[in-house]
Order: C-alpha cells, then structure tokens, then sequence
C-alpha cells in the first residue's frame, strides 16, 4: 500500500512529546483548482490532529516510571521540541502521510522554508542526537 500525502499550513497547539504534537491544521479550499470553472464560497477549513514526526523516534514521556533514563531522555527531547517551535513557529508547513489504521505522520517545516529538510523539525532533532534509531 503506497503512502497518500497531503501538504498544509499548520499552527502548533501544543507539544506532546519529543516527536509528537497537536496541531490546529488549515485547509484552504481556494487553493484548490476543482476545474469546469467550478470555484468554491468557503476559504478555508480548520481541524486538529496529533501529528507523529516522520522518521523520527525519541524517548518516551507516557508509559515509563519518571525515575527511569528513558524518561529523562524524553523530557530533554521534549523540551528541545518545544523550544524548536518557539523560535520556528507558531504556524508551520507540513506534510502529511497517512499510514495504516488512522495514523498520520509529518514533516513539519519553520514557516518561509516550505518543504526544505534542511529547517524540518526531524533533521533538527536528528541533528541535536534524540532519535534514538540513530543512536
């Protein structure tokens, strides 16, 4: 089963974990070309998700005892992420990939760099070393 893909403008609500956030996501249907001439009366459409950072995997802040390194771990990835959106944000480019059973995953690009990996938040915590697939 291929990946479906879909490209928005986003603003992050609030971080999650180190490669998790929820997000407000907008949909502008005056983008779309629907073709025949056909244009349509709504500008855009908003609605929330959780968005998983594609490629990314870093330690764990749900499901482990906080006197545990994993947890610690995944406070500092944590909090870096949260730094990187406040500095990068709050409204961000992403792209999204629908994988099995509901589950989305993103690239989520600093705002003015539209799909450029080199400012995605997963190559800035590859980069900072809390991909823990890397290590």
């Amino acid at each position: 089963m291929s990946d479906k893909e879909w490209k928005f403008d986003a603003y992050i609500d609030r971080v999650i974990d180190g490669d998790t956030v929820a997000a407000t996501i907008y949909l502008r249907l005056d983008d779309l070309d629907l073709g025949f001439g056909i244009s349509t009366s709504v500008p855009e459409i908003e609605f929330k998700a959780h968005l998983r950072i594609r490629n990314v995997d870093t330690h764990e802040t749900f499901g482990v005892t906080h006197d545990s390194e994993e947890y610690a771990k995944g406070l500092l990835a944590t909090a870096f992420t949260e730094q990187w959106v406040l500095e990068n944000g709050p409204y961000f480019h992403i792209q999204t990939f629908k994988r099995s059973f509901e589950r989305y995953e993103a690239d989520i690009f600093a705002y003015g760099h539209p799909y450029e990996a080199d400012h995605s938040l997963a190559k800035a915590l590859i980069d900072a070393g809390f991909d823990k697939t890397d290590a």
